[in-house]
């Protein structure tokens, strides 16, 4: 019988463990910066204990877990566009945000770019029906040629009908091009030999 270790009674934390923490750091700071001190109330640790512990009240702590939140999607939303402009594809990117339906590149391409833009404006609201798309872009700065890019999704296929702004001599979009070229040609190879 081996002995057990720390570890094995206390396994270290994960990365979703000292997310919460930061997390709850974050929401207490916020509810002290909205609401001051009279956000806070102390109350014993644990039912019966004569220790106690100070924490947000709970409705400043939702105020304050809303305005996290609220910071933490938009921080997302600028990421997901600095992983455009590194050269993700919305696929891998989709596969980042752990995005279903798994192993379905091109849905996985589409919900990831879906989410990023946010959702639809409202049908039945002020928007006319033919500008329902017409805000549905994403801008990003190519990391390749430093242009500004106005993205449309991955909706059409070749690059240059999804990517609009690059440097003519950029490099990533050159190369995302000929991968697009190649990938027709070898598909155009495999229905050429099936039809013989």
């Amino acid at each position: 019988m081996s002995d057990l270790t720390a570890d094995d009674l206390f396994p270290p934390p994960t990365a979703a463990d000292d997310a919460r923490t930061r997390v709850d750091r974050a929401i207490w700071e916020a509810a002290n910066l909205q609401d001051g001190t009279g956000a806070f109330q102390t109350h014993p640790a644990f039912p019966g204990a004569s220790t106690t512990v100070r924490r947000p009240k709970a409705l400043p702590a939702v105020r304050a877990a809303r305005l996290v939140a609220s910071v933490a999607q938009g921080r997302l939303s600028e990421l997901i566009r600095e992983a455009r402009g590194d050269g993700a594809s919305w696929s891998a990117i989709g596969e980042a945000l752990r995005l279903q339906p798994e192993g379905v590149e091109y849905e996985r391409a589409e919900a990831a770019y879906r989410y990023a833009v946010g959702p639809e404006p409202d049908p039945d609201g002020d928007y006319l029906e033919w500008s329902r798309w017409r805000d549905r872009k994403i801008h990003w700065r190519c990391r390749s040629c430093d242009r500004y890019i106005t993205d449309s999704g991955p909706y059409n296929p070749h690059p240059a009908d999804q990517e609009a702004g690059h440097a003519a001599d950029c490099e990533r979009f050159r190369d995302e091009v000929q991968a697009y070229e190649q990938h027709i040609d070898e598909w155009d190879q495999v229905i050429e030999d099936g039809s013989r």
